[in-house]
């Protein structure tokens, strides 16, 4: 422990004693301080999360901080902070939970600027997955919000935490029947219906989740105002700006996908964050694959390249084909730009064109080896049986020789196979192969 450790923080190493070693203090809000320890037996750090003394008084705020513990601890999944150990000891209470090195989201955007779309993207697939496996377990988090997503640092993998004031345990439910007629939450990231105290359901999550991802892409929150009940009537009445306006680089199709998640009727939104989920893996799939017109794009500025190098070489300069040939690749790319792609993308695609190229060369000189090496022998190739041969519309097709209309008397060629380069080669070697009867 470190000379920082308060008389509170050593009456709990005392309590653990044995089991976890308290070491610093992470931080505190208003709900919980936030220790790093290590885990004695398994030597793994954790984090211990305790309710302030002040409060734990409270029945209602010790009530509330258990829940949270015990509705986590209920949702194994990757991308949510899992939960190892809750205690009640006194004034002492607290649980255990996984530590992720990394930052709040709310951090990284107050540190580096608003994310670049690829990493926002990632991070809006996996906190959709976590929020799926919590509405699946009848789980509502409620509180949605930048500081309520951590990025692990070595992966950056998003992680789910503070399930405080979650809808879904016993003590949620007894808040309200449906979970209406309280206001819970922060406003800058609720629902209407939340803000309302209208029953609230996994759209209301989803669409403080597209708040949050507004803030990560825009650096600031879709509605601004002096209070917080100014942001609430807004949040209820004004309609959210547009994040390609506030940030014409995102790709137009992640920002519809956030500009959905921010509409007012919960029926106009994604409907389950599993769809969510679906649809941000489609805007991230184009990381695996190059579709056509980027690849024309690759081979466009491949050709442009050879041919503007070979004009400077000439000492023609780039003259006005090169300058169309630039014209059309610029055009090209602020599609793509505006289609989603990055540059990132258009590298990758590169890489595997130019992998393409070289297995398309390495089968064409195998080819040109055969071809010649059968021009040498004179031999016909074998007759394919059911398992080589090819197969169109479930027939398989069977190679027959027939008479070269090209070659005169005995001499023939394979018709799948022959080749005017062949037939001359046969023609002036003399060769001659057997032909099967038709």
């Amino acid at each position: 422990m470190t000379a920082s450790i308060s008389a509170e923080f050593l009456a709990l190493q005392e309590l653990l004693a044995g089991r976890y070693s308290i070491e610093r203090e992470l931080g505190r809000g208003g709900m919980g301080i936030v220790l790093l320890a290590r885990d004695v037996a398994l030597d793994r750090p954790v984090a211990i999360k305790l309710l302030p003394p002040h409060l734990a008084t409270h029945p209602d705020e010790r009530d509330r901080f258990l829940q949270e513990a015990r509705t986590a601890a209920g949702l194994a999944h990757p991308n949510i902070v899992p939960i190892h150990l809750v205690e009640a000891h006194g004034d002492l209470v607290f649980f255990v939970m996984g530590f992720v090195d990394g930052e709040t989201l709310r951090e990284r955007v107050e540190r580096a600027g608003p994310l670049p779309p690829r990493l926002a993207v990632k991070l809006l697939q996996e906190v959709a997955w976590a929020l799926g496996a919590a509405h699946q377990r009848g789980v509502i988090h409620r509180d949605v919000k930048p500081d309520n997503i951590m990025i692990e640092r070595a992966t950056e993998r998003a992680v789910v935490t503070d399930f405080g004031i979650a809808l879904g345990s016993p003590a949620g439910k007894a808040e309200s029947p449906g979970g209406g007629g309280s206001v819970t939450g922060t406003a800058r990231y609720m629902s209407p219906e939340q803000a309302c105290g209208e029953p609230v359901d996994a759209r209301s999550d989803l669409y403080s989740l597209g708040a949050t991802f507004f803030y990560a892409l825009t650096g600031r929150a879709p509605f601004e105002a002096a209070n917080a009940p100014a942001i609430i009537t807004k949040h209820v009445y004004e309609i959210a700006p547009l994040v390609h306006a506030l940030r014409p680089e995102v790709p137009a199709k992640l920002g519809a996908v956030v500009d959905r998640l921010l509409r007012k009727a919960p029926s106009e939104r994604f409907q389950t964050a599993d769809d969510l989920a679906r649809v941000a893996g489609e805007l991230r799939g184009r990381d695996f694959r190059a579709p056509p017109l980027l690849r024309a794009f690759v081979r466009n500025a491949q050709v442009s390249t050879l041919v503007l190098l070979t004009s400077v070489l000439a000492g023609k300069g780039m003259g006005i084909i090169g300058a169309i040939l630039i014209f059309q690749l610029v055009v090209v790319a602020r599609r793509l730009l505006k289609d989603g792609y990055t540059f990132g993308d258009i590298r990758a695609a590169l890489l595997a064109e130019r992998q393409v190229q070289q297995e398309e060369a390495e089968v064409v000189k195998q080819r040109k080896w055969f071809r010649w090496t059968r021009c040498g022998t004179g031999s016909g190739p074998e007759e394919p049986d059911a398992r080589s041969s090819g197969s169109l519309g479930g027939a398989s097709r069977r190679l027959h020789a027939r008479p070269c209309p090209r070659s005169s008397g005995p001499s023939s060629c394979w018709d799948a196979r022959c080749s005017p380069l062949i037939r001359r080669c046969r023609m002036r070697s003399g060769a001659r192969h057997e032909t099967s009867p038709l």
